[in-house]
């Protein structure tokens, strides 16, 4: 069984791997498992696949709360397998593009090209199908769509993914063009020439030769848009003219002083420059009202006291939490610390004082010394 998944010995490498490789494997796995490619893809060539090409009903990729793959997925990975020559498939391609005959089997070669062929390949061999209207069904994961054959083009041209498949890296067309690898943009069977005389008259054989609504629609539009750009008058009056430049002058006039000095990150934009807000005012005069300088130097200091407050009590929060471990910051000494740094030095007076005071003790083993012991504990003398 391991054998049948095997790739071809005589193929190449594609994009420097296996070309298996360009499906993921976890969807190479279930492609593997699935019935359809147990009983219907061993042993097949290039003929044989296009012939099962050719029955298919709907294209996709993995379907439904087991995620099944479609026939049209292990037809593509059976492609892979066995690597058909690159002339089978251009064949494929370019016989017929517009028909509606074997569209299915044109899905699944252009799926194979664009994982497979080089950027010049994939777009010489893939753009005439622009003009191919024809309906693929398409099996999502939960539901059934309809799909033109253009637009499943476009995706493959424009996309990274496409039905669950990362494909590879296509360099745009413009760069191709530079390159000098793909001659000139792409001819649209639309509108042949880029200029707007033929794209006038493109709509003009439209509407009146095949009779197309929106383009009779698109011309009359076309019309009233030019009979009113002639009414329009487009030399100004005089009086206009002087009224505006009356009002620029008392703009210019009404611009404070100030607002060069106010940097533009600052300045608030309204609809007449240079001038304050009423908001602005309001606040001006309130903080005059309130005592200026004298409330603000207050509520400093109130935010500066309450801010050592929870500073202080952050800290005892976290000694609680870390104990020991947590180690004081010594740059930033409050006044809580220094407080407690008088009492360490009383007591460093004290021991210095009890030091001298034990130089005056009598040694040890003397009479003087065991008396005093035993005054110490309440006991008498000892007798001489």
């Amino acid at each position: 069984a391991k054998m049948a998944n095997v790739t071809d010995p005589l193929a190449r490498a594609v994009h420097g791997t296996d070309p298996q490789n360009l499906l993921e494997y976890i969807t190479r796995q279930k492609i593997y498992d699935s019935r359809y490619w147990k009983e219907e893809c061993f042993g097949l060539n290039a003929v044989n696949v296009v012939e099962k090409a050719a029955s298919l009903k709907t294209i996709g990729g993995c379907y439904g709360p087991n995620r099944k793959p479609t026939h049209f997925l292990c037809l593509l990975l059976k492609l892979l397998q066995i690597q058909p020559d690159d002339s089978i498939i251009e064949e494929i391609l370019e016989v017929d593009t517009d028909s509606h005959v074997f569209k299915y089997v044109r899905a699944l070669a252009s799926m194979y090209l664009r994982l497979t062929g080089r950027p010049k390949d994939i777009y010489e061999l893939l753009e005439p199908l622009y003009n191919n209207y024809s309906k693929l069904r398409v099996r999502t994961s939960n539901d059934w769509n309809l799909l033109p054959m253009d637009e499943f083009i476009d995706c493959l041209l424009t996309h990274d993914n496409v039905f669950g498949i990362a494909l590879p890296r296509l360099a745009k067309r413009t760069h191709l063009e530079d390159a000098g690898y793909l001659d000139g943009p792409r001819i649209s069977r639309v509108l042949p020439n880029s200029d707007s005389s033929s794209a006038e008259q493109c709509l003009i054989d439209l509407a009146t030769i095949h009779g197309i609504v929106e383009a009779q629609q698109a011309l009359e539009k076309r019309r009233q848009e030019a009979s009113d750009g002639a009414s329009v008058n487009i030399e100004p009056s005089t009086e206009n003219t002087e009224g505006e430049h009356n009002i620029s002058s008392k703009r210019s006039r009404s611009k404070s002083p100030t607002d060069k000095s106010i940097p533009k990150k600052n300045r608030r934009v309204h609809v007449s420059d240079g001038m304050l807000c009423n908001d602005d005012k309001s606040k001006q005069q309130d903080y005059k009202k309130h005592g200026g300088h004298q409330n603000r130097d207050r509520v400093a200091s109130s935010i500066s006291s309450s801010a050592i407050i929870i500073e202080n009590k952050n800290k005892v929060n976290k000694q609680k939490m870390f104990g020991a471990l947590f180690k004081k910051d010594k740059s930033k000494i409050t006044e809580q610390s220094k407080e407690a740094v008088i009492p360490v030095i009383s007591a460093d007076n004290k021991t210095n004082s009890s030091m001298s005071s034990d130089a005056n003790l009598p040694e040890e083993g003397s009479e003087e010394y065991w008396n005093q012991q035993r005054m110490k504990l309440g006991m008498k003398p000892l007798s001489k």
